[in-house]
């Protein structure tokens, strides 16, 4: 159970990092109508295309968690902790305010997440 918990963690921590990182880097090629030429522009940027693949390794991160682990375990944990870190930063890259809802939903998530683990480790 211990490398399921370890590996939900790294999934969530690569995705939720990546995540932001790629919104930042990522250009909006809305105007261009073919999918090829809409693929080059982001992989013709370096900083994009580092990132899409870091988050790519946090799929296999994911696939090896749900091969340690029950599916109702790795997939809320690992979405939860996802939206934590997303949230974490975010606020480093400075797109949005931390505000007392915000806090509040952050530490409901983490209550939540710590819950999960307790009752799939107490098993």
């Amino acid at each position: 159970m211990l490398a399921a918990i370890f590996g939900a963690v790294v999934t969530a921590l690569i995705w939720g990092v990546t995540d932001p990182l790629m919104k930042k880097f990522g250009s909006d090629p809305k105007s261009i109508d073919n999918w090829l030429t809409r693929l080059i522009p982001f992989l013709s940027n370096w900083r994009f295309a580092l990132t899409f693949a870091v988050n790519q390794i946090g799929s296999v991160a994911f696939l090896w968690t749900l091969n340690k682990s029950y599916l109702s375990f790795a997939v809320p944990v690992t979405n939860s902790l996802k939206f934590l870190f997303t949230f974490i930063t975010g606020q480093f890259l400075g797109e949005g305010k931390l505000t007392k809802k915000s806090t509040i939903g952050v530490l409901c998530i983490f209550l939540g997440v710590i819950l999960q683990i307790y009752d799939n480790v107490r098993k």
